[in-house]
């Protein structure tokens, strides 16, 4: 009885132990790990290939062969939802850093008999750019004009601009400068720019394809309003408060973008030959694209443009808002292709903070930076100065020395003056003396630098 009971015992555990044993895969996998080289972040590598088989003896179902990661992709997957014996289904992936150092992850694959991993590997690598140039190379501080500035308004403010500024920012509005498609009048830029040079002084010229104000309602030339190929050109903007009001170009737009290309490619043709033409840069990037992937790539064939519409002039991007989550691969872009970035608005991180600015410690010294120290967030929407919270010679050191703020290589104080104000210019210019008008002036390693 002992020895029956045993033999039952027995034979219900091997049937319980078969019952539980998983079954071997019917699908075979080509390797269980692809190994990438080391690839420029925000570049794309080589597609490797995974190739999945059924070798067992029915039809096996495909739950799931993907891969979740934000470094690699699969480019094509010719796997359905089932795989018939012998037959054979393959994805191809890439690899495409967005990070600088080791990168890993995996491709999921689950069906009906198989639930395993292949793991990828790679590293992101970021090596230094190519030097662009020579470009005109004269850091320091210079004066914002105010927008909507005209000549009058220029030959009064320019016997004011004491020594220690190096030059002055001056608005140009696209919407005036080109009068009809590829006819362009640059005589008010170039007469202010004649009293500009009289006074000793260099420019550099803000395109402005934006507003934030009702007075302004038109930011792109006439043609392309009714142009159906240019989408209408422009959108109703938002203004400090972030509410409807003036206009915004729609520079996602490729039509649109070209445009704008042409129109920098014009201005360079003007001024870029003058040794006292400093350079130009875009206005900030917050404009409520559609699509931000779109938008990006926009902003990226403008960057790839302007080194070439101005061959020895310095060319800047401003940066702030609406370029997330691509803000990374459009800076580096900028610095690969010879082009700085920066802002309208400088203010301490404590109390502000953007998109672009965790860059700009980790480009000090690669690129440059055309920035602006407005007051719109000083005093005018907010007003840390007035209320004590923040001082003028705070924000030079942010924008200046602290190696973890902004490095400015040009920056430029807004001109106004106000008695009444918590400041004005000409505070900004007591600011400057004292603390020596010191800038960056290193020549970044992604230029050539023309110090003539």
């Amino acid at each position: 009885m002992v020895n029956k009971m045993k033999t039952m015992t027995m034979t219900a555990i091997a049937s319980m132990l078969i019952a539980v044993a998983p079954m071997a895969s019917a699908v075979s996998l080509s390797v269980t790990k692809l190994n990438y080289l080391d690839q420029q972040v925000f570049t794309t590598s080589a597609a490797k290939r995974l190739t999945l088989k059924n070798v067992g003896t029915k039809t096996e179902s495909i739950w799931t062969f993907k891969v979740v990661s934000e470094n690699y992709r699969m480019i094509t997957n010719t796997c359905g939802t089932s795989l018939a014996v012998g037959q054979s289904c393959y994805a191809n992936v890439v690899f495409n850093p967005l990070s600088v150092g080791a990168l890993s992850a995996d491709v999921t694959v689950r069906t009906s008999l198989t639930n395993t991993a292949v793991s990828l590997a790679g590293s992101g690598i970021s090596p230094l750019a190519e030097k662009v140039g020579p470009k005109k190379w004269h850091p320091g501080h210079y004066a914002q004009l105010p927008n909507k500035i005209d000549l009058a308004a220029v030959k009064r403010i320019m016997p004011n601009i004491p020594p220690v500024i190096e030059g002055v920012m001056v608005p140009v509005v696209w919407s005036k400068i080109e009068t009809s498609k590829g006819v362009y009048d640059f005589s008010a830029l170039k007469a202010q720019f004649d009293v500009v040079k009289a006074k000793g002084k260099r420019m550099v010229v803000l395109f402005q394809d934006m507003w934030f104000d009702d007075l302004t309602p038109q930011c792109v030339p006439a043609y392309m309003l009714d142009d159906p190929i240019y989408e209408g050109g422009q959108q109703v903007g938002l203004n400090a408060e972030g509410e409807p009001a003036g206009c915004e170009t729609k520079r996602w737009v490729p039509a649109v973008m070209d445009r704008i290309i042409a129109a920098h490619q014009a201005l360079g043709k003007a001024f870029d030959s003058d040794p006292m033409f400093e350079g130009v840069t875009t206005e900030e990037s917050a404009v409520v694209a559609p699509n931000a992937r779109d938008y990006v790539d926009q902003l990226k064939r403008l960057g790839s443009a302007l080194p070439l519409a101005y061959p020895t002039s310095l060319t800047n991007m401003w940066i702030n808002w609406r370029t997330a989550p691509y803000t990374a691969e459009l800076i580096d872009h900028l610095y690969r292709s010879g082009v700085g970035f920066g802002g309208p608005d400088t203010v301490p991180t404590t109390l502000y903070t953007n998109e672009a600015y965790p860059f700009f410690p980790q480009y000090a010294g690669r690129t440059y930076s055309l920035m602006a120290a407005q007051p719109t967030h000083l005093i005018w929407k907010e007003n840390p100065i007035g209320e004590g919270l923040l001082t003028l010679n705070d924000v030079f050191h942010f924008a200046v020395n602290d190696p973890q703020g902004i490095n400015a290589t040009h920056l430029f104080w807004w001109y106004f003056k106000n008695d009444t104000s918590p400041y004005d210019f000409f505070d900004t210019v007591d600011v400057i003396n004292a603390n020596g008008a010191v800038i960056n002036d290193t020549c970044p390693e992604n230029l050539i630098c023309n110090t003539q």
